[in-house]
């Protein structure tokens, strides 16, 4: 069982602003994630769960809509969904020199959740600044293909 820190790459592959081809590997991580043992951990009131909010308002196509019901499924279970309060962080100061006030909140739940979370992400300056603290990280698209079996399109 893994804790798994994903970013908003999620809400842009959901929406369909990569492409459809993402947008449909997204929907099968959430079903595959439905199916298995890990976690993905949220911060509550953060940017990553306002996208999801944002999502279930603006949900129009049948794919955006599948997303919604799968990720409300596995938000409210909480064997598949660890909530954090932003109150009950751990404190980051050793990092934030390093990258963006936007990520604080990821690098917080990994923390949080310790060695066995991993942060799942595209974003190059925050793989950077992880890798510079040997803080867990999978780039998405290695992830995606270990978790679901199928390519990813992207680099």
């Amino acid at each position: 069982m893994a804790d798994l820190v994903l970013n908003e790459w999620l809400w842009y592959d959901l929406r369909g602003e990569n492409g459809k081809a993402l947008q449909s590997e997204s929907l099968s991580v959430l079903g595959r994630l439905l199916e298995s043992t890990d976690r993905i951990v949220v911060v509550l009131s953060s940017s990553f769960v306002r996208k999801f909010w944002d999502l279930c308002r603006e949900a129009s196509t049948p794919a955006q809509r599948l997303a919604v019901v799968r990720f409300k499924a596995l938000f409210v279970d909480s064997t598949k969904c660890v909530q954090l309060e932003p109150d009950s962080l751990p404190d980051i100061s050793d990092l934030k020199a390093d990258c963006k006030k936007d990520d604080w909140y990821l690098i917080q739940a990994q923390r949080a959740q310790g060695a066995e979370s991993v942060v799942v992400t595209t974003d190059q300056p925050l793989i950077d600044a992880l890798k510079s603290h040997s803080i867990p990280y999978i780039h998405r698209n290695e992830w995606v293909r270990g978790f679901i079996g199928t390519p990813s399109n992207e680099t």
